[in-house]
């Protein structure tokens, strides 16, 4: 069984150069003279796909015990296991990235090699690399046409609105509204890890808010994750696994509300903290 036993806190800042000129470039450089809009995705939290990644072991014939994975999903994953009653081995707990889709990820010798090695082991897993070397500099583009012009604005919290919790600290995302179903091109290249393509939003209901919305994933070589939310079902122009690059169309926006012909698109960028 995999097991998450705390948030993992995802912290990422990317500042938007020259906005008002629609330049179409984003940069991730700390400059007070330039119009700053700061993801920052905060609390997210994944159970670390039980039908995802699989552990497996395999006995030799020194007594010794590979430990092996198997991985449906494309994409880096932080894996973490944790041993208890263990005998005859010196080991309690290992952690490593995985990013192909089988592999080894320890052996375990035993102390005396007269004797099998008894353990329990359980093990969890989240998308991404911890901490990793964000490259500081790298210019985005912005996820619609070269010269479309948009107003992007700091989402809501909903939490804080609904719920009467406290907003948690440096917690950002952005929201543009379509008056039409546009095309979300992407901001950077990169690998699709993660695609959602289940939802039918009943557009004639009105909400503010629903987590029931078709989005995408891709991971950056640097370590960094872009993601896109509110996209119609079948619209999308990817497929898992794809590498896509600056400009890359990846799927058409699904109408949010009917009565304000609103078409909504979200999107941060965030890395595992």
């Amino acid at each position: 069984m995999i097991i998450v036993r705390k948030f993992i806190y995802l912290l990422f800042s990317i500042y938007f150069l020259n906005l008002h000129k629609m330049k179409n470039l984003v940069s991730i450089r700390i400059d007070k003279k330039n119009i700053s809009l700061i993801l920052l995705l905060i609390n997210f939290y994944s159970f670390a796909q039980v039908q995802n990644i699989t552990i497996n072991r395999q006995v030799k014939d020194d007594k010794s015990i590979d430990l092996n994975y198997e991985k449906k999903l494309p994409g880096s994953y932080y894996v973490v296991l944790e041993f208890s009653d263990v005998s005859n081995c010196y080991t309690n707990e290992y952690k490593t990235v995985v990013n192909g889709y089988s592999g080894r990820l320890l052996t375990l010798k035993p102390i005396n090699d007269q004797q099998g090695i008894g353990y329990s082991l359980r093990y969890s897993a989240i998308m991404g690399v911890p901490n990793p070397k964000v490259d500081s500099l790298f210019q985005y583009t912005f996820p619609f046409k070269i010269g479309k012009k948009v107003k992007i604005y700091e989402a809501g919290n909903i939490g804080e609105k609904y719920f009467g919790s406290e907003k948690p600290a440096n917690w950002k995302s952005y929201v543009v509204h379509f008056k039409s179903p546009d095309t979300i091109f992407s901001m950077r290249k990169g690998i699709v890890v993660k695609l959602t393509n289940e939802y039918d939003d009943d557009a004639s209901i009105t909400k503010h808010y629903t987590s029931k919305r078709n989005s995408l994933i891709i991971e950056h070589e640097d370590g960094t994750f872009a993601e896109y939310k509110g996209f119609k079902k079948n619209s999308f122009k990817v497929k898992l696994g794809q590498i896509v690059y600056p400009q890359t169309q990846l799927g058409t926006i699904e109408l949010f509300n009917k009565s304000e012909n609103n078409y909504r698109f979200d999107f941060c960028i965030y890395y595992l903290f």
